[in-house]
């Protein structure tokens, strides 16, 4: 019976959890993080899997709930966002088998197989799913969510080329709100698409650098060269939130006749293709001198 295999894992849990592993060494400790890691993505392979199938039972139902999701926050005492993003990734998985076996085996995150499961919407995926997976096992997860957004990007128009009226999701879902909170705060939010946002953190970037060089200057004339980054007078979303306020200060006082920035531009091209065009504009022949 499957409940006495769940038993089984708790009790493999909790033998686990008896180490002392502030006695193990560096390379052990490491290890047993990596290793703890491997095992939180099996887990969520097994969730997606028990979750799925209680979904697809409709077992929920006879409890007078009316839904999976409803179900799992009543029972469980789960938090509604949590509950509706398990019951999602199951029945996202079921389309998905590259994926479900990759976090099966430990290979990806959950947080990885949620992300290809909001680009499997698109009916390109199928045929992509396996050069996304190496990508989720080759990148940092910050590369890899750049590199499914290119994928998307290139899908998206490529369906707009051949005709398709749909406008490109990203840019119809953009919208920025402002709001005064009753202790005369200001709340700001926002969804920006690619391009606007590309811009933005740009921007936001380079003053929140210069507001850090500054605090850091500040601190060493305080503290001396020994001054730890801990004892700057703001904290960095401190120094962001100054930062956009700055952004603001600039963009008003800024002359009339300013000029703009130019586009942001960016090209993809495969090594061998940057490498012979790098060797054309030096005039050189063979591969580029490094």
């Amino acid at each position: 019976m499957a409940l006495a295999e769940f038993d089984d894992l708790s009790e493999a849990i909790g033998i686990a959890a008896k180490v002392d592993f502030v006695a193990l060494n560096g390379a052990e400790v490491e290890a047993s993080a990596e290793a703890v890691q491997r095992l939180k993505a099996q887990l969520a392979a097994l969730e997606a899997a028990v979750v799925g199938a209680y979904d697809a039972s409709m077992q929920w139902a006879a409890g007078q709930h009316r839904s999976a999701k409803v179900a799992l926050r009543h029972r469980c005492r789960m938090h509604g966002g949590e509950a509706g993003a398990v019951v999602s990734l199951a029945r996202a998985l079921r389309t998905m088998p590259g994926t479900e076996l990759a976090l099966a085996d430990g290979a990806i995150t959950a947080n990885h197989a949620r992300r290809l499961a909001r680009a499997a919407s698109r009916p390109e995926f199928a045929d992509a799913e396996a050069f996304l997976l190496d990508k989720a096992g080759s990148l940092s997860f910050r590369d890899f969510e750049r590199a499914v957004a290119y994928w998307e990007q290139v899908v998206d128009e490529a369906r707009r080329g051949d005709g398709d009226p749909r406008p490109d999701p990203r840019e119809t879902k953009r919208a920025a709100h402002v709001s005064k909170t009753i202790s005369d705060m200001t709340r700001v939010d926002a969804w920006l698409d690619p391009i606007g946002g590309t811009a933005f953190r740009e921007a936001l970037r380079r003053i929140e650098q210069e507001f850090f060089d500054a605090d850091w200057q500040q601190a060493k004339a305080e503290r001396g060269d020994a001054v730890t980054i801990d004892r700057l007078w703001r904290t960095p979303a401190q120094r962001r939130a100054d930062a956009l306020v700055e952004m603001a200060v600039r963009a008003s006082t800024a002359p009339a006749d300013g000029q703009r920035p130019l586009p942001l531009v960016i090209i993809h091209v495969d090594i061998d293709t940057f490498t012979i065009a790098l060797s054309n504009y030096l005039g050189v022949e063979g591969p580029a001198p490094a």
